[in-house]
């Protein structure tokens, strides 16, 4: 899959646990702990690891 056509986004289910923000190694994903957190992606670089430490399912690839 081409990498530039990849998006990732927080949906709906996130529970703030702000896993995905301290996992995050460009620091593009914000939020207030207890609400859904949102990834800028004009500084996302696709490397999934939102994806890989959410254990709610929350972190969706399109």
């Amino acid at each position: 899959m081409c990498k530039s056509l990849v998006t990732f986004r927080i949906l709906d289910n996130c529970r703030g646990c702000t896993l995905c923000e301290r996992n995050c190694p460009t620091n593009c994903i914000s939020g207030e702990r207890g609400k859904v957190y949102v990834i800028d992606q004009s500084r996302c670089t696709k490397c999934a690891a939102c994806q890989r430490v959410c254990p709610f399912g929350a972190v969706a690839r399109t």
